[in-house]
C-alpha cells in the first residue's frame, strides 16, 4: 500500500483548543481564516455615524484573541471528540465537515463563556454544629425560604380516590395524577390553576404526560386511555391490555407499557402503530424504569433479576441478578450510569451499568417500595409512609438520610420535579409536595425543556421533536457504538468473498445453420448464434455456482463424530433443551 495516498491525522479537538488558546491554529485552518479576512474585506463595510456604531479596531482591544478557559469548563459542555477532518475525502464535503467542526468549536467556547450569565447556582441544606439535615423538618424548611419557594410546598387531601400514581412534564411545569379508584386531575401546579378534572369510572393503575402538557396517557382497568388538556377521551388503545406501568421515550414518541400478564409493548404515538410487542416470560410486570441516556427499557422480576429491553430484540438486552429476593423498584440516573435497586429483604443496591457491578449496598429500616433519582443524583426512597432522601450515596454508602418526611398514609408515587427543588409525592390520602434543598438543576436549557414556553413555541418544539425523532432500532445498551463501523463483520465479508469460486464461462464455438425464405440474414444469424452461446454459458455458471455453495457449506458444517454404539434403552433418556 502507498503510504502516500493515506491521509495525515490532523491534531485532536483538545490539541486544538490549546494552539487556539497560545494563539497558534493549525496552518489549515489559518489558510482558511485568512482566506475569510480577505473575502470580507472586500465587502464594502456600512459605517454609521455615531461614534458607539463604529467597529472597534482589533489593535484598540485589550484583551485580544478568545476568552481563555479552563479545560475542565470546556469538558463540561463538550459533547466528545470531533470528527477528523483529514480522513474526509477533499472537496466541497472536506469543506463541509471543516466548517461543521468551526462552528461547533466555536459554539463551545460561546458556551463556556455565556456561564456568567448563568445567576442560579445549586446548594444543599448546611445543618448548624450538633445538628443534622434530617431533624430540619419541612416547616423549618419552608419559614427560611422566600415567599416564591414557600409555595411549592402544598398538601392536596384526596382521601375518598387514593392512593395516587403522580407524573411531571419534562419541563417541570405540570402535574397529572391518577386515583387507584378512578380520580384523574392535571394542572399547573406552580399557579395551582387546574387543567382537567375527570371521573374515569374504572381503576387506575398509572398516568404518564406524553411529549408535551396537550396529552397524556391513564392505564385504566383494561385498556390505556389518552386524554387532552381538558380531559376529551382521544384513543382508546386496546391493543395495550390490562397495564400496570408505562413509560414515554420524548425522543423516540414510544409509549412504553408493561401489563400483568408478562407483555412488554412499544406504542409509536406519532402514527398510532405498535412497534413491539414482546411476551417476556417472567410474570407480572410491575416494576419498570427507563434509562433516560439510551432509552432502554429496565424491569424488575420476582426472581430478583433487573433484565434491559430493546424494541428490536425479543430477548432481553442484558440481564442482572440483583438480589436473592422479589425486585419492589428500579430507577436509573439521568446520566444512565447508575442504577438503583430495592429488594423486599429491605437492602437498596447501587450498581454501574458500564460494567454491571454493584457500587454499594446497604440496608434501611424496611422494604422501599419506590425509588427515585433527582437531577443532582439525590436518591429518595418511599418506605411505608415516610420518604427519606439520601446524598452522595454513590460514592460512600450514607449512615443517615439527607432528609426525611412522614406521610399520612402509605406513598404509591414518587417523582422529582425536574429544574425544581421539589419531589411530589403521591400516597393513599391524596398527593404532597415537599421541598429537597439541591435536588433540581439549577439552569435549563430553553431549546430541551423551557418551563417558561409560550403557545407558539410549544408548537415549534412539537414540529422540531417530530422531524427529529429516532428510530426505535436505534435502541441499543450502547448509543456510542451507533457510529462505528463493526470492523469484525466487515473482515469476515471480505474473507467470504475471497473464498468464492471465480468461474469464467468456457467459449462455446456454434454456427448456426442456413435457413430459406429470408432467414439467413446476417442479422437474424448473429442473433441465434449469440442465444444459444448465452444459453449454453448460463447452464454452465450454475452448475458451477452449485458446485461451489456445496463445498462453502461443507467447510461450515462441524465435523461428525465416530458413530457410537447405542443401547436398547437410550430412547428413554431425556433429550437436551
Amino acid at each position: 500500500m502507498d503510504s502516500s495516498n493515506v491521509p495525515a491525522v490532523g491534531p485532536t479537538k483538545k490539541e486544538r483548543r490549546k494552539m487556539r488558546q497560545a494563539g497558534r491554529v493549525p496552518h489549515k485552518l489559518k489558510e482558511l481564516s485568512a482566506a475569510t479576512n480577505v473575502l470580507k474585506s472586500n465587502k464594502k463595510k456600512k459605517t454609521s455615524r455615531q461614534p458607539w456604531n463604529r467597529p472597534r479596531d482589533v489593535e484598540d482591544d485589550p484583551f485580544p484573541g478568545d476568552v481563555p478557559h479552563s479545560d475542565a469548563r470546556l469538558d463540561k459542555y463538550d459533547w466528545g471528540d470531533g470528527l477528523d477532518v483529514s480522513a474526509v475525502r477533499r472537496g466541497p464535503h472536506q469543506q463541509r465537515a471543516r466548517r461543521r467542526e468551526r462552528l461547533a468549536e466555536q459554539a463551545l467556547h460561546q458556551m463556556a463563556t455565556s456561564e456568567l450569565l448563568l445567576q442560579e447556582e445549586s446548594g444543599y441544606l448546611e445543618a448548624d454544629e450538633g445538628e443534622d439535615t434530617v431533624d430540619i423538618s419541612q416547616e423549618e424548611i419552608v419559614g427560611a425560604v422566600d415567599i416564591t419557594s414557600a409555595t411549592k410546598r402544598f398538601d392536596l387531601r384526596l382521601r375518598e380516590f387514593g392512593p395516587y400514581s403522580v407524573d411531571y412534564t419534562r419541563n417541570g411545569r405540570h402535574l397529572v395524577m391518577g386515583g387507584a379508584l378512578g380520580h384523574v386531575a392535571a394542572f399547573d401546579w406552580v399557579t395551582k390553576r387546574l387543567m382537567c378534572e375527570v371521573a374515569v369510572g374504572e381503576s387506575v393503575h398509572d398516568v404518564k404526560w406524553l411529549h408535551n402538557e396537550n396529552m397524556f396517557a391513564v392505564a385504566q382497568k383494561e385498556w390505556v386511555f389518552v386524554y387532552d388538556s381538558q380531559g376529551t377521551e382521544l384513543h382508546c388503545l386496546k391493543k395495550l391490555y390490562r397495564t400496570l406501568k408505562m413509560e414515554f421515550l420524548p425522543y423516540h414518541f414510544l409509549l412504553t407499557t408493561c401489563s400483568e400478564r408478562g407483555y412488554l409493548s412499544w406504542l409509536d404515538v406519532s402514527t398510532g402503530k405498535m412497534v413491539a410487542q414482546t411476551q417476556t416470560r417472567m410474570g407480572r410486570l410491575g416494576v419498570m424504569c427507563q434509562n433516560p441516556a439510551s432509552a432502554v427499557v429496565c424491569l424488575g422480576h420476582a426472581r430478583g433479576v433487573v433484565s434491559l429491553w430493546t424494541p428490536g430484540l425479543s430477548e432481553p438486552a442484558a440481564k442482572v441478578l440483583c438480589h436473592p429476593h422479589p425486585v419492589q423498584a428500579v430507577a436509573v440516573d439521568h446520566s444512565g450510569v447508575y442504577m438503583a435497586t430495592a429488594s423486599v429483604d429491605r437492602t437498596v443496591k447501587l450498581w454501574d451499568l458500564r460494567t454491571y457491578g454493584c457500587l454499594q449496598s446497604y440496608r434501611l429500616g424496611a422494604g422501599a417500595s419506590h425509588l427515585q433519582w433527582s437531577q443532582k443524583h439525590l436518591l429518595a426512597a418511599a418506605v411505608g409512609n415516610t420518604v427519606e432522601v439520601y446524598r452522595d450515596c454513590v460514592s460512600t454508602p450514607p449512615d443517615r438520610p439527607y432528609l426525611r418526611h412522614r406521610m399520612s398514609g402509605s406513598v404509591s408515587g414518587l417523582q422529582f420535579c425536574p429544574y425544581e427543588d421539589v419531589l411530589g409525592v403521591g400516597h393513599r390520602d391524596g398527593f404532597t409536595s415537599i421541598l429537597v434543598p439541591g435536588a433540581g438543576q439549577a439552569n435549563f436549557d430553553a431549546y430541551e425543556s423551557n418551563p417558561y414556553q409560550t403557545k407558539k413555541q410549544r408548537r415549534e418544539a412539537e414540529v422540531k421533536q417530530l422531524l427529529e425523532k429516532v428510530q426505535p432500532e436505534l435502541i441499543t445498551l450502547e448509543p456510542a457504538e451507533l457510529g462505528q463501523v463493526d470492523t469484525a463483520t466487515l473482515q469476515e465479508k471480505v474473507a467470504a468473498k475471497q473464498k468464492l469460486l471465480y468461474v469464467k464461462a468456457p467459449k462455446i464455438d456454434f454456427q448456426p445453420r442456413n435457413k430459406t425464405k429470408g432467414r439467413s440474414k446476417a442479422g437474424k444469424m448473429a442473433a441465434r448464434k449469440k442465444g444459444v452461446i448465452g444459453l449454453e454459458q448460463r447452464k454452465y455458471l450454475k452448475e458451477a455456482k452449485k458446485a461451489s455453495q456445496k463445498l462453502v457449506n461443507a467447510e461450515k458444517k462441524p465435523a461428525k463424530s465416530a458413530a457410537v454404539q447405542r443401547a436398547v434403552l437410550d430412547r428413554f433418556k431425556r433429550k437436551p433443551m
